[in-house]
């Protein structure tokens, strides 16, 4: 069993470090790390306005010198914390980045801190800060590397610059050997699905990485097949798709050298690597808010069977993927759909340990699941709707979940 430090004794700690030792700016991020994990969102944000604020200079160990705490490596740890949560980001581009730039000649914005940065830009759909970063590390002298262009895609795309995106998606993808990360094909998919219309766009994004991944042997040889089983939709195959090239994405790749593997060599070999699992939900997300509920109930059969049958450890960060999905679910005013919900939730059960849900991690992993059950039942009859989710939940020995989520939004 992992040790995971409360913030509590995290504050008992810094208390110690501050009567030991002063003011060091060292301390923070930890504490801005320790608060977030907690759930502590305003805790960590005044952590970090306080740090921002001290002065940031202490006497150095065993001497009578004077030295600075706020060094590149401060900033970089900060700065990733931040780019945690939205109102940190939001602190991180608004204050830290003008502090940064404020003291250019002392602290010289490495590639490392650029990343920090370019990932507060993506979480608060800030592609102009992005671009700054950019031209800075350029007059710099600073070569940036694919990692840094394909962050500054990131940021394009959640600022809604989608044609600049893609531009950079086909230079990132096509004309160098270096693959698109897949976390960047679930950014993809998910704006594609937040959009409304149609799965037109997550369809497309995900058969760009099923095609690239199976030339370099990445793509698990069970979600191939699956995708040749259900395909795209009719109207998917009848639009042209922007993600990808003009030729063949076989001749394409192997034109810039990269060489083509055994099919499944590096994939997973139980059910699916854990970011396959991101971009299929995302992709059923895609379905669920377009309306095609088929579609969507067909792949989330066989994620469900996935998860029941323990194929799949549901890990924090799967759950919490999967609870953005069950949200989704939710806005739609149908027992249908909250019966998927309540069937996902107990398969989770099931697969994490009977009785785990109502541990921290996993409560804050389905916090907005159990929030928007809350809310269904409230625009729905409460006291029937109510009494549906305990029968439901009772009849496939999950009761306790019931109470929890009413201790949840109480």
């Amino acid at each position: 069993m992992h040790w995971r430090p409360t913030f509590a004794l995290s504050e008992q700690m810094a208390q110690r470090a501050h009567a030991e030792w002063g003011i060091d700016h060292r301390v923070a991020p930890l504490r801005v790390l320790l608060a977030v994990t907690q759930g502590w969102n305003r805790q960590a944000l005044e952590i970090a306005k306080q740090s921002l604020l001290a002065p940031h200079l202490r006497i150095a160990p065993n001497t009578l010198a004077l030295e600075g705490t706020r060094t590149s490596k401060y900033f970089e740890q900060l700065v990733l914390v931040l780019s945690m949560f939205k109102p940190g980001a939001d602190l991180a581009i608004s204050k830290v980045h003008a502090l940064v730039q404020s003291q250019f000649r002392k602290i010289k914005m490495t590639e490392r801190l650029a990343i920090a940065f370019l990932y507060c830009c993506i979480r608060s759909r800030n592609e102009a800060t992005a671009r700054d970063i950019l031209v800075l590390l350029e007059k710099q002298g600073t070569v940036a590397s694919p990692r840094v262009h394909e962050l500054y895609m990131r940021a394009c795309l959640r600022s809604g610059l989608v044609p600049r995106a893609i531009e950079i998606f086909h230079r990132l993808a096509y004309e160098t050997r270096r693959s698109v990360g897949e976390p960047s094909y679930v950014y993809f998919i998910d704006y594609m699905a937040d959009q409304r219309e149609s799965c037109v766009g997550a369809e497309h994004a995900f058969d760009a990485w099923m095609q690239n991944s199976q030339y370099r042997g990445r793509a698990t040889q069970k979600l191939v097949e699956r995708w040749k089983q259900v395909g795209m939709s009719r109207e998917s195959r009848n639009e042209h798709n922007v993600f990808m090239p003009k030729s063949p994405v076989s001749d394409v790749l192997q034109k810039v050298g990269v060489k083509k593997e055994e099919p499944g060599k590096y994939s997973s070999k139980r059910w699916l690597r854990d970011w396959e699992f991101h971009m299929v939900v995302s992709l059923v997300s895609a379905y669920v808010v377009s309306g095609r509920t088929n579609r969507a109930l067909d792949w989330e059969a066989w994620i469900l069977d996935a998860i029941r049958n323990k194929s799949l450890s549901m890990k924090p960060e799967l759950i919490s993927r999967v609870s953005g999905l069950l949200v989704r679910h939710l806005t739609f005013d149908s027992w249908d759909h909250a019966k998927c919900v309540l069937d996902f939730i107990i398969a989770i059960d099931h697969n994490t340990g009977h009785g785990n849900l109502g541990k921290q991690v996993y409560q804050l992993s389905l916090r907005h699941t159990f929030t928007s059950l809350h809310y269904f039942a409230q625009r729905n009859d409460p006291v029937k709707t109510r009494a549906q989710i305990r029968a439901y939940l009772q009849e496939h020995n999950a009761q306790y979940v019931s109470s929890f989520i009413e201790a949840q939004t109480a």
